[in-house]
């Protein structure tokens, strides 16, 4: 049969008057291709172990394109028929050796890298020539569509608005806080601002009860020197949307100093996390020889009021004593100092800084403490009730407490002058770390998986933590 319409040439050599039906086959095309792909993945997540589901779908949830997904679950599960074997010898080759194999084992922390687009690097290129000047006329060839990487000028930035989430903050009284002169709804934006893009990653206060007393002028989960320390850091980062929030910028410098000479001596769990902030603020203004400073500053005070290093059986009586709310605010200075202080230790990395002898006793903010039948602490996932936040701050938190340990090891404990690695830190010690991350990096929640809707924090979380 030579497949002809209305009749093949063997029927008409036979004089057969009824025309030819042909079974449609499928095409080779692109359609069939993923059809077959899809089937097949439907079929490992269903006849599978529950693993091997779970597996596949965290790949999923990573990567959009089918290729890299079997590029990835190929070495790892065996595929049904659905793929030819021709189909097979044609996939992506590029990720061999141990490279394929921990990408296969460990997705969340081995993600595949998507190709570049030659389109992209194109147009990344032509931004580069392109002035400020011809970017902003009206007649200029690349627009939004043609070039995503396109220059903005701050002018043109949205004015970020208030979420429903966040309409208490609409009833700020700024001048409550702070004698410099801002008004209350840009001071409201850079708040907000702060709160959904840093905080997260930070973490040393509860945002929750901080806005709660913020709007209501009290002063248990929120202080001027907390206040102005917020600002000192968020007028830095709302600059980039606004450039005249700059002349607020060593207003609140000042203003900050003031409140911390007044507030210093006296242990808090408001003053301790402002001085991270404060820290952060310094670096940001180009100020990076007072950090070091409020590292010492920071690391003395959580250490006296008992947050590093405090043994669990005379914690938790401390711990049991405090109400929620209370509990709250503590964990997230310790916590979030805690952090802080390891994150300064992998930067300045010199000989003399002060470093957390432990972490925390106190539960990680968004986890909870109950007794076991044997009477041991354990650590129970509860709802996260801050929006602000996601998973991305307990997360970090785990993170860190694994990092200190090679702080100590690699940096604190290093003989001068300086010798090799090998002469202080043993194999052993390097594996164990490294398996203690990628066992981390496998219970990460799903909102903390990078996709296109992954929010900032969650990217900063996967250029910091992961990469």
């Amino acid at each position: 049969c030579d497949g002809k319409k209305p009749h093949c040439e063997a029927c008409r050599q036979r004089g057969v008057q009824e025309l030819c039906v042909y079974v449609e086959s499928h095409i080779q095309g692109q359609t069939s291709k993923e059809t077959d792909q899809i089937l097949d993945l439907f079929d490992v997540m269903k006849s599978g172990p529950e693993s091997q589901a779970i597996h596949v779908l965290r790949v999923l949830r990573c990567h959009s394109d089918l290729d890299t997904i079997f590029s990835i679950i190929r070495p790892r599960i065996s595929l049904t028929p659905h793929i030819s074997s021709q189909q097979q010898t044609r996939g992506p080759t590029r990720h061999l050796g141990l490279e394929s194999e921990l990408m296969a084992r460990h997705s969340l922390s081995f993600p595949s890298l998507q190709p570049l687009e030659a389109s992209i690097l194109k147009a990344v290129l032509s931004t580069g020539r392109i002035s400020a000047t011809d970017s902003e006329n009206a007649g200029s060839p690349f627009d939004f569509e043609s070039n995503p990487f396109q220059t903005h000028h701050p002018r043109q930035y949205p004015t970020p608005i208030l979420h429903p989430c966040d309409e208490r903050l609409e009833k700020l009284n700024i001048s409550f806080w702070t004698t410099v002169p801002i008004p209350s709804d840009l001071a409201a934006k850079i708040i907000l601002l702060y709160l959904e893009t840093d905080h997260p990653l930070l973490g040393t206060f509860d945002p929750d009860l901080f806005v709660n007393d913020l709007i209501n002028c009290e002063t248990r989960f929120c202080s001027r020197f907390l206040l102005s320390a917020v600002m000192y850091w968020g007028c830095q980062m709302y600059s980039a949307l606004d450039p005249t929030v700059k002349e607020y910028t060593p207003q609140f410098s000042e203003e900050t100093e003031k409140r911390w000479a007044e507030d210093k001596s006296k242990d808090s769990l408001l003053t301790l996390a402002g001085i991270p902030l404060l820290g952060l603020a310094y670096l940001g203004d180009g100020k990076d020889h007072y950090a070091l400073t409020y590292v010492s500053e920071a690391n003395s005070m959580g250490t006296r009021m008992g947050f590093f290093g405090t043994e669990y059986t005379v914690a938790m009586p401390k711990v049991r004593e405090v109400n929620s709310e209370l509990q709250s605010a503590t964990s997230y200075a310790a916590w979030g100092t805690f952090n802080w202080l390891v994150l300064m230790a992998l930067f300045y990395q010199q000989p003399g800084l002060s470093y957390p002898e432990h972490p925390p006793i106190w539960p990680i903010p968004g986890n909870g403490w109950h007794e076991t039948s044997e009477g041991s602490p354990e650590s129970i996932r509860q709802t996260f009730q801050s929006t602000y936040m996601g998973d991305t701050f307990p997360v970090l938190c785990r993170f860190w407490r694994i990092i200190h340990q090679v702080t100590l090891r690699y940096y604190r404990d290093q003989p001068y002058p300086r010798e090799g690695l090998s002469d202080h830190i043993t194999l052993a010690f390097a594996e164990y770390k490294y398996r203690e991350l990628i066992a981390w990096a496998e219970t990460l929640p799903p909102s903390m998986v990078r996709s296109e809707q992954s929010p900032h924090h969650v990217l900063i979380f996967q250029y910091v933590a992961i990469l």
